[in-house]
């Protein structure tokens, strides 16, 4: 049986973010290897990889800076900024500072409103057509995770959010059509139900969650199909988690989850270099998807733990409702 080595894997990572370091500052990461497009997730995905594959960040002082890096993307109105939007940018960044001891320099914009009557007509305004739901995941975790929703504003969030699901149109389930690419089905329920994880939520219908990614017949299919760095993860998170809810299901998880790893370990070995040249951020996403298999297939691992940094509702807390600008 083939294994992934984490210390293989640490030593590549190590090698390849030396390589992205554009000053001996502390968290002073490059985007990709041969630009810096977008400098905010150079530093917050570096932050993250250095958590899960157990880097040294240094001291206090080292900590600080690199906080003070990532609060330097912050706006005078209280926004992060960046490619994949404000709200997904605020998440990226107060897991970062947690990571690293700190928060924000001052309070976030563009999350999830706290007042109950304003978060229907904020939900409603949400691109729920077009959009893979970053929006949603990003500006709500963090309120979730606080505990600054009490149990009117969680029902109103959920009453709205599982109102968009029509159980006469399953294959639409939080997406566009019918016949939308598996990547972005994907995407679309991980989104979404990564936010409802920020509190430990149950999911909606689960029956009809597992029916919809098992048609996908992902794992069997993705070598010819679209997909993201994060493809992989979201499907197997969901696997694993519905089959909390629908415990006959595991087995079936199971196996699909290692049917999913050996692809996933085939391109490791043989397609590396490809993997390499992904962003920081996707770095970071891949990494998550080593930490998750080590938990879910143990078997398939040699070398020291990883730490899965996304999916840690704690990394996403602020310190009050008055951090929410």
């Amino acid at each position: 049986m083939v294994k992934m080595d984490t210390n293989d894997l640490r030593r590549v990572i190590r090698a390849e973010l030396d390589a992205r370091r554009l000053s001996p500052g502390a968290g002073d990461y490059a985007y990709q290897r041969d630009c810096n497009e977008y400098p905010f997730y150079g530093v917050t995905g570096a932050a993250n990889l250095y958590a899960e594959l157990g880097f040294d960040f240094g001291g206090y002082e080292e900590r600080r800076a690199w906080c003070a890096r990532i609060n330097a993307f912050q706006g005078p109105d209280g926004t992060y900024d960046c490619v994949s939007g404000p709200e997904h940018a605020a998440a990226m960044a107060i897991l970062a500072l947690n990571i690293l001891g700190g928060q924000p320099a001052r309070a976030v914009r563009r999350l999830a409103p706290l007042e109950p009557s304003a978060l229907d007509a904020w939900l409603n305004g949400l691109d729920w057509a077009r959009s893979t739901h970053k929006a949603f995941w990003g500006a709500v975790s963090p309120i979730l995770a606080s505990g600054f929703g009490d149990a009117r504003w969680v029902a109103t969030l959920r009453r709205n959010v599982e109102s968009r699901i029509n159980p006469e149109h399953p294959l639409r389930l939080w997406s566009a059509a019918d016949d939308d690419p598996p990547w972005r089905v994907i995407s679309c329920l991980y989104h979404v139900l990564a936010g409802y994880d920020a509190a430990f939520i149950p999911y909606p219908l689960p029956t009809l969650l597992w029916d919809r990614l098992r048609s996908l017949n992902y794992e069997q299919t993705r070598g010819a199909l679209h997909r993201t760095f994060c493809t992989d993860f979201d499907y197997a998170w969901m696997l694993d988690r519905l089959s909390h809810q629908l415990p006959e299901r595991f087995a079936e998880a199971h196996r699909r989850c290692q049917i999913l790893f050996d692809g996933m370990l085939a391109e490791w070995h043989d397609d590396r270099e490809r993997m390499l040249r992904a962003t920081t951020h996707d770095l970071y996403c891949q990494c998550i998807g080593w930490a998750l298999f080590q938990r879910l297939l143990p078997e398939r691992f040699t070398g020291p733990a990883l730490q899965d940094t996304l999916n840690a509702p704690w990394l996403y807390r602020l310190p009050g409702p008055a951090w929410v600008s």
